[in-house]
């Protein structure tokens, strides 16, 4: 037998105890499925994603890809009520978070007046009034309790996901302190819209990837210019939602015009996905933001690297062919950088975007191992599955031929169980 298929039947053996925990999991919270609180599910995509607002959508589903159903369509088909958010693919995780309440709410995207004003581009964002994603947000039901939400968030989307959650709960001071009219989201007191969060390769302490697009390519400047010139071309499929800059338009707004000092304000405010995904970006955020007491926290990391020769590095393996290249920089970049992190073993095993130490939980934060746990599950804690070796950034999303919409149901039979 060769080396690859021992890994590979390695693999399969590790996904299906993963699928054996989550059952387990899900039985310390409730004997039975039909028992089971339907909360809804949102979920929200990463850098360059999409969701059910947007054309290409339709075309290749981001939660599902090369499976044969779109991952929405299906879990809807089997009772569980799932929806795809739609917000900045190249946004920061404050703006992002910000488009995600707008679209719960179904309000107008509001990014705050003391952050626009910081970061020099427009307040306020889309209209998503009357369109809202779901009409359950924030409402009771017939015992008057508040119908919760489930979020998913993939890659950037877990940055997404943990910010949204923390600013419902303890709002942003520095937004009320601003005056005039206040976004209810920058309110706070509302911790107990959110059940749960569920990350799946999300870069939680940032990825060395993006400290090199940013140091060598000038990345924030290409996205912005790229975004823009999409927006003047007014594509119907590539829809950046760059608004806020003034880089692109909304959908039956016309098409947007060259805009040399809103490429400028993207790349240079750090108000940008590439910023916060650095391994300087991201501890910023962590030092912001926390877990919520009262809300349920778990994690999925994926790699699909093996060791050098000489057991120094991690070359790819199992990563997709457009990430080769930031795969094999991960996993070759060793020693300690400017902010402190010492870049070794699971910093430098990876997916082909996210290292498996940053995908694993936020650092600083509670967190515990599933295989180690025991009894009930704490709120306010990170439980972390084991690493789904094999895989790529996007295998959890169905970039391979195998479907995982059973781990999918799984989780939400676990986060929704009474």
């Amino acid at each position: 037998m060769t080396k690859r298929n021992i890994f590979k039947r390695a693999a399969s053996l590790l996904l299906a105890l993963i699928l054996v925990f989550s059952a387990g999991v899900s039985l310390a919270f409730a004997d039975a499925k039909a028992d089971s609180y339907k909360y809804p599910c949102i979920f929200v995509h990463g850098i360059l994603g999409y969701g059910d607002n947007d054309k290409l959508n339709s075309v290749t589903p981001y939660w599902g890809m090369q499976y044969k159903e779109d991952l929405m369509k299906s879990l809807n088909a089997r009772g569980y009520d799932c929806h795809a958010a739609s917000v900045g693919p190249l946004s920061s995780a404050w703006d992002r978070a910000c488009e995600l309440y707008a679209q719960l709410a179904g309000t107008v995207v509001d990014y705050g007046a003391a952050h626009s004003a910081e970061h020099n581009h427009a307040r306020y964002g889309r209209s998503y009034v009357g369109k809202a994603l779901i009409d359950t947000f924030g409402k009771t039901d017939r015992d008057g309790n508040i119908i919760k939400i489930n979020l998913f968030g993939h890659s950037f989307g877990g940055a997404t996901t943990r910010l949204f959650t923390y600013i419902l709960a303890n709002g942003a001071p520095e937004e009320v302190a601003a005056g005039g009219d206040v976004s209810e989201f920058f309110k706070g007191g509302k911790g107990d819209y959110v059940n749960s969060v569920i990350s799946i390769a999300a870069p939680h302490n940032g990825t060395v990837s993006a400290n090199f697009g940013i140091a060598v390519y000038h990345g924030e400047y290409i996205a912005a210019m790229i975004a823009n010139v999409a927006g003047m071309a007014g594509s119907n499929y590539l829809d950046l939602k760059l608004d806020q800059f003034g880089l692109t338009r909304a959908p039956g707004e016309g098409r947007a015009s060259f805009n040399p000092c809103g490429i400028l304000s993207f790349a240079l405010s750090n108000d940008n996905c590439l910023y916060d995904l650095t391994l300087h970006g991201a501890q910023e955020l962590n030092a912001k933001i926390g877990a919520v007491e009262n809300v349920y926290y778990f994690s999925y990391a994926c790699c699909g690297t093996e060791p050098s020769a000489d057991g120094r590095f991690q070359n790819p393996t199992d990563v997709l062919g457009s990430m080769a290249g930031t795969g094999w920089l991960i996993g070759h970049i060793a020693g300690i950088t400017v902010d402190g992190v010492k870049l070794e073993g699971d910093w430098l095993r990876n997916d082909g975007a996210v290292p498996v130490k940053s995908a694993l939980y936020p650092e600083g934060e509670k967190y515990e191992f599933i295989v180690d746990h025991e009894g009930a599950y704490e709120r306010g804690v990170w439980y972390v599955y084991p690493v789904v070796e094999n895989a790529n950034h996007s295998t959890l999303l169905g970039s391979k031929t195998e479907s995982y919409i059973d781990l999918y149901m799984n989780q939400i039979d676990i986060v929704n169980a009474k």
